[in-house]
Parts: C-alpha cells; sequence; structure tokens
C-alpha cells in the first residue's frame, strides 16, 4: 500500500469532501482506521467533530469567560517584569487557554505517525475473532 496513504485520507476529506464511510470503503480499510487518522492529523475533522457535539461546555472544558481571563493572565505576565518564576505562571495560564481551544486534548495525537495499516490489521483480526467465536457458540455478535 502507499505509504503516503495518510496524506491521502486526509485529502480525500478535506479538500475532496468524502465521509469517513467512502475513504474507508475506497482504501479498503476499516472506519475506526480511518477515524484514527483524522483525528491525529486533520484539523477539519477535529473541527467537525467538535462542532457535531454542538459545543457545549463540559466540566473540563473552559468557559469563554475563563480563556479571556487566562489571556489576561498572560498578557500581565508578558508585560511585567517582577516574578520570581516568570516561565512557571506563563506556562499555567498558556496551559488553561490551550484547554479552552481544545489544543490539549489533541496534544498527544499530533505527529504520532500513526500507523493506518497496523490500526486496520487489528480491527480486522477483531473483527474476525468476534465472528469466529459467534460461528463457535452460535450466538450473534455485537457490532463495534
Amino acid at each position: 500500500m502507499n505509504p503516503h496513504i495518510n496524506q491521502q485520507i486526509v485529502t480525500a476529506y478535506e479538500k475532496c469532501g468524502l465521509t469517513i464511510e467512502e475513504i474507508a470503503e475506497n482504501y479498503d480499510l476499516e472506519t475506526a482506521a480511518i477515524a484514527a487518522v483524522l483525528s491525529s492529523d486533520s484539523s477539519k475533522y477535529r473541527m467537525d467533530v467538535k462542532g457535531a457535539s454542538g459545543g457545549k461546555v463540559t466540566e473540563a472544558d473552559v468557559t469563554t469567560d475563563e480563556m479571556r481571563e487566562m489571556l489576561s493572565i498572560m498578557k500581565s505576565i508578558a508585560r511585567e517584569q517582577r516574578h520570581d518564576n516568570p516561565s512557571v505562571a506563563k506556562r499555567a495560564a498558556e496551559f488553561v487557554y490551550n484547554e479552552g481551544k481544545g489544543r490539549n486534548n489533541l496534544a498527544g495525537l499530533s505527529n504520532t505517525g500513526v500507523n493506518i495499516l497496523v490500526i486496520n490489521q487489528r480491527l480486522v483480526g477483531m473483527r474476525q475473532a468476534r465472528e469466529k467465536v459467534a460461528r463457535v457458540t452460535g450466538t450473534q455478535t455485537l457490532e463495534a
């Protein structure tokens, strides 16, 4: 398979407007593998997912007022020169500000080199194992 498949998937989603299901069908991959690549590499997908949730503030999120407050703190720290350790306060303010922007949630995912082929192989293996168990036990499996 093409080594540039992650970029092709992102292009198919962002520029061609294909859905995850359409991309999965075109590349003969699992939809969860496509979603993993897009979560890692596509800011448009992350914004679409965030927009699909209605942009509601949950307990873990930072409100707009708090984000403005953190921006004010960052500005104050940048302007003031009399701190024992200004980098600590600045980093804390940046963390909360970035939380409000949704940047902290995906920081660990960016540029991790998600290998879609490995993800897809494992998903296919799990599906096959689930189907085998169903055949042996004579029961239906739940779709993931």
